[in-house]
């Protein structure tokens, strides 16, 4: 996990969009985003945040839900041919 961190808030900024459209994508698993373990607290790295914005938000996501360890919504590797 690497580039700067963003709360809901810095989401909505950056996108001009609603806390209620934010949670809505983080509910749908729709945007990539991290819950942190043991809180309904969601963050975004920026620079993945910034490679779905790129591709209009048109990027498999791999959802990993584990109940200790939080969600973790990503987008997904390519698999090299």
């Amino acid at each position: 996990m690497t580039g700067e961190l963003l709360t809901v808030e810095g989401v909505c900024d950056l996108l001009g969009v609603s806390k209620r459209t934010v949670h809505g994508w983080t509910s749908a698993r729709t945007i990539p985003c991290r819950r942190i373990p043991g809180t309904r607290r969601i963050i975004f790295i920026e620079n993945e945040l910034r490679q779905w914005i790129d591709a209009g938000g048109n990027l498999p996501l791999e959802v990993i839900e584990q109940p200790h360890d939080g969600l973790i919504v990503r987008v997904k590797e390519a698999v090299a041919a």
